[in-house]
Parts: structure tokens; C-alpha cells; sequence
């Protein structure tokens, strides 16, 4: 901040630290969860989702099905709401899903990490006084997102074609960075 004269450095999130086999060594399979399916996270509590959701996971053949954990109840009205998560399934569910559509800055983290198609909705409206978007704003910043993130009143499509060969490219760079700031600073 120049108005204060501190150099303030962004590292990357501790979560793109290790790389995604670090985060799969400590997977377990959720149970009952069908073959093949979309994981849907969602923290908005007052989400209204369905009707994008389900247009959206249509690109997929009849088969999948949609699972995931919300903090709105009235969505296991739609989807098969999951219980008894921890952390270990939930990494499982992304890495193992078709396709992530998700409200969560992590959500989103591990599906960058485990090179799924995903969506991410913007959870807050950007002049909300709780709003967290710049956390996302920033992973574009980084990683060129603009196709992957998606504000709830616009028509959701996957993007197929996100180009996960520049996004290891640019992730190396950025986690050097950060571990060599961080192990400067730590000194």
C-alpha cells in the first residue's frame, strides 16, 4: 500500500503449495456416490442454483448425476445432498467428479489442482459490504478464468477448454514465488 509506504506481497493460497498428488494421497472414496457424477458445492445459504444447474449439467450424457454439499437444505430436493463429508472426501469427490460447479474459493482451488472442467459462481454481489469475489477476481488475475466464472443470473456453460498445460505453467512460477517469499520472510 503506497499510501502507507509497506510493500504488501501476495502469495499464493497455502492449498497451491503442494501439488495435487500430495492432495490425492490423502483422498478416500465418499460412500455411496454413484459412478459417474457433477459436484456441486455450494456455501450460499439463501442459493437458488437449480434451475442453472441443472440446464448446465445436461451437456453431460442422461447417466450422471448430480451430488454435492450445500448449505441451503431445500437443494436435496435436486440433487443427492451428501453427509458425514470431511475433508478427505471432499477432495475425493472433486478429483473423481466430471465436472465441479461450485460458490467456494476452495472449490475452486481443487479443481484448478485436480484439472477438472468446473464453474464458479460468484457468491456475493460485488458491492456487497461481506462480499469475498476479489479472492476469485485474483485466481483470474492469475489463471484466465474468465470462462469459468459465472454470475447466477447469466446462462451457466462448462468451459471444455481451459488450458490446464498454461495453468501448470503459470502455477509453477507463482509457487516458486510464493515458497521463496515466504522462506525470505520466515528467516
Amino acid at each position: 500500500y503506497r499510501k502507507y509506504e509497506i510493500n504488501a506481497n501476495v502469495v499464493l493460497d497455502p492449498t497451491f503449495i503442494l501439488h495435487a498428488e500430495h492432495w490425492r494421497r490423502l483422498e478416500i472414496r465418499a460412500n455411496n456416490c454413484p459412478q459417474k457424477f457433477v459436484f456441486v458445492y455450494f456455501l450460499n445459504s439463501n442459493n437458488n442454483y437449480k434451475e442453472s444447474v441443472v440446464h448446465c449439467v445436461k451437456s453431460f450424457d442422461d447417466e450422471i448425476e448430480i451430488v454435492g454439499i450445500s448449505a441451503n437444505n431445500l437443494n436435496a430436493q435436486w440433487m443427492k445432498q451428501l453427509t458425514g463429508i470431511g475433508p478427505r472426501e471432499f477432495l475425493w469427490l472433486i478429483d473423481n467428479a466430471e465436472a465441479v460447479i461450485t460458490d467456494s474459493y476452495h472449490g475452486t482451488i481443487f479443481s484448478l489442482l485436480f484439472h477438472k472442467i468446473f464453474l464458479t459462481i460468484k457468491r456475493f454481489d460485488d458491492d456487497s459490504p461481506i462480499c469475498q469475489n476479489s479472492r476469485i477476481y485474483q485466481l483470474n488475475k492469475y489463471f484466465s478464468l474468465e470462462k469459468n466464472i459465472c454470475d447466477i443470473n447469466r446462462p451457466m456453460e462448462f468451459n471444455r477448454e481451459f488450458d490446464y498445460q498454461e495453468f501448470e505453467k503459470r502455477l509453477k512460477v507463482l509457487r516458486k514465488k510464493s515458497i521463496d517469499f515466504l522462506r525470505e520472510a520466515l528467516e
